[in-house]
């Protein structure tokens, strides 16, 4: 016949159960946020990670404030996305391709007056005139377009 024997439990064992919810319920709600990117460069992902829990928090706050006021608060998703649209800055004007390869002798233009393009990061000879920013315009990918349209 085997017996029970009571075991008390340490006071830190009680402490991290009490607490550990809390951390499940955060790491929860930073996996749903969608800023990870795939980069090789261990910054960025501690960056992206630190931008994750910052969302997160807004809406913790959000959801508190919303409570307090006895209004309705919104979905995480939305309010991401409208946090999302009020950083962007207003890009004014027209936004014209050209060339930038303009100030380059005619034999340097095929390399030295090429950039990465900011969406795809492919080597391209394009860049906007006003925002002065390296897109692509190809027949098979108009980045120049999908960034201007904020795509």
């Amino acid at each position: 016949s085997q017996q029970r024997i009571t075991v008390p439990r340490p006071t830190r064992v009680a402490e991290y159960n009490r607490y550990m919810g809390g951390v499940d319920t955060s790491d929860q709600m930073i996996g749903t946020n969608f800023v990870h990117q795939k980069t090789r460069r261990w910054p960025t992902t501690v960056f992206q990670h630190l931008v994750d829990i910052a969302a997160t928090n807004a809406f913790v706050i959000h959801k508190i404030l919303c409570a307090s006021l006895q209004v309705n608060p919104m979905v995480q998703e939305n309010l991401m996305a409208h946090l999302n649209l009020k950083s962007l800055p207003k890009t004014p004007g027209r936004h014209l391709p050209v060339p930038t390869s303009s100030g380059q002798a005619k034999g340097q233009r095929a390399s030295m007056g090429r950039r990465r393009c900011k969406l795809c990061t492919k080597s391209t000879p394009w860049r906007c005139e006003s925002c002065d920013v390296a897109l692509c315009l190809q027949p098979d990918r108009n980045c120049h377009w999908l960034y201007h349209q904020g795509l």
